[in-house]
């Protein structure tokens, strides 16, 4: 079994759902970055990160000026 993390950008993340459930099928996965617009789909996110649901990761809120290469 291959015990390295898989690392996700999640793009128009909504509220974290997709990410959660790629969670439960794959548990080496780990969001590194969130991209949202929602304001309020923002603060969901927010909320899931402090109480370690999802891992914490910074969140995005223009996907039309965000650069995805690592620095």
């Amino acid at each position: 079994m291959d015990h390295r993390s898989l690392n996700i950008l999640s793009l128009c993340a909504g509220v974290g759902g997709h990410d959660l459930g790629i969670r439960v099928a794959q548990p080496n996965a780990r969001a590194v970055c969130f991209v949202e617009i929602e304001a309020f789909a923002c603060e969901i996110l927010a909320t899931r990160m402090e109480d370690k649901t999802m891992d914490e990761a910074p969140v995005w809120t223009d996907l039309r000026s965000f650069n995805g290469n690592p620095r």
